[in-house]
């Protein structure tokens, strides 16, 4: 995988992954480099080589598992949204998710994971991610932690109001 990347030719326009990347001796990318490296780099290296297995081949099946996840980060992470890619990002992530739990049964689900189902949801709230998902979300952390709850179960609903107030004027 590696080898195809370094041989690779991309558009002068597009960022260049950081080189080195995958080894111990690169440390660690930001998230511009796990995108970029994610959405065009790897995408096309592994479509190249393993487009061409046979359909129900343990490659295609990863393929199609990670294209799905390319397509729901890429589409939640655009400058405009819509209906209709709320829908498609929906779409990619459930099946991202159920082709994980198929080639994966013995990996556990994470929380980052049951997000993503939540993203068009948030998307249509809030409008697109890369204008209130880190701010916003540092802010509800902070409301959060000074909320009374004493250990109360039950008490989510009233924290919905937080949220509301937290993230609207991030987003003004």
């Amino acid at each position: 995988i590696i080898a195809d990347l370094e041989s690779t030719v991309f558009p002068s326009w597009m960022a260049k992954g950081p080189a080195g990347f995958g080894s111990p001796a690169h440390g660690t990318m930001s998230a511009a480099d796990v995108r970029t490296i994610g959405v065009y780099h790897v995408s096309l290296t592994l479509t190249r080589l393993w487009g061409l297995k046979e359909e129900d081949s343990r490659e295609r099946k990863l393929l199609h598992n990670f294209m799905n996840l390319v397509e729901a980060v890429d589409l939640a992470l655009r400058r405009v949204t819509s209906r209709k890619r709320l829908h498609a990002v929906g779409k990619h992530a459930a099946s991202y998710l159920v082709s994980s739990r198929k080639l994966f049964p013995w990996i556990d689900g994470t929380t980052n994971e049951h997000l993503m189902l939540h993203q068009p949801e948030l998307l249509n709230r809030f409008g697109p991610a890369r204008y209130w998902w880190c701010f916003a979300g540092e802010r509800l952390n902070g409301a959060l932690q000074n909320t009374t709850t004493n250990h109360i179960l039950g008490v989510s609903h009233r924290l919905r109001p937080h949220f509301e107030a937290i993230a609207l004027p991030c987003l003004l």
